[in-house]
């Protein structure tokens, strides 16, 4: 399956989105973001500067993403639940 740079980029967003409800960015979050930012294909530069970003801007929204392939919130969930 080909999953689109919208669908990635949602995927990670979902995670910041997650990772930021208590504005604590917690070393084994950072890690975890990372990594998949990298299985994502995202360059490391773009993965440190969305979250720092993510905490510090009052204008990024938090509201959840909206996916264009249903499977990848599931897979989403499934990750964040184990």
């Amino acid at each position: 399956m080909i999953i689109t740079l919208q669908d990635r980029s949602n995927y990670l967003k979902g995670l910041l989105v997650l990772i930021g409800k208590d504005r604590i960015l917690k070393a084994d979050e950072k890690f975890i973001f990372k990594e998949i930012g990298k299985v994502l294909q995202f360059a490391p530069e773009f993965i440190d500067q969305s979250l720092e970003d993510f905490l510090e801007n009052e204008n990024i929204s938090h509201d959840p993403p909206i996916f264009q392939v249903n499977l990848l919130p599931n897979v989403l969930l499934r990750m964040l639940l184990k």
